[in-house]
């Protein structure tokens, strides 16, 4: 079920009434199970890896570790809830939450990040070695 304060449906159902109203039903597929459900019987591509479930240490680390097989070449993973322990008097903060943690050690290893403001947060990680490649500034025609 949906776990944030004042939203009473179900988190299938509200998914599906946003996919509806931004239009998106026809492109997305949702699959409601669980992440190591899913990931057992992945076989797809993938370009956008959004990680917002169990938000343990172990649980982070699963979602990405299961689905890092199948990001593309030039994949993005974006990780919600990564800026928790900056924010304590946050109503929503939990001592259990990982995904700090995991996207600390991450950076350790070498993976590059980009991490976006406002709280709860949102960080952008590059799966490969050498980080993002940025597109070269335009040069003016003379």
């Amino acid at each position: 079920a949906w776990t944030d304060p004042g939203v009473e449906s179900d988190s299938y159902d509200f998914l599906m009434s946003r996919l509806r109203a931004y239009r998106l039903n026809e492109w997305c597929e949702v699959i409601a199970t669980t992440s190591q459900v899913a990931a057992q019987k992945w076989s797809y591509p993938i370009d956008l890896l959004f990680i917002d479930g169990n938000h343990t240490y172990e649980g982070v680390k699963h979602d990405f570790e299961a689905f890092k097989p199948w990001l593309s070449e030039h994949a993005i993973v974006l990780f919600h809830d990564s800026h928790w322990e900056y924010i304590r008097d946050n109503p929503y903060y939990r001592e259990d939450c990982g995904v700090p943690r995991y996207l600390s050690e991450l950076q350790r290893e070498g993976y590059h990040s980009v991490p976006l403001y406002p709280p709860p947060g949102i960080t952008l990680l590059f799966p490969r070695s050498g980080g993002f490649s940025f597109i070269p500034p335009r040069r003016s025609k003379k």
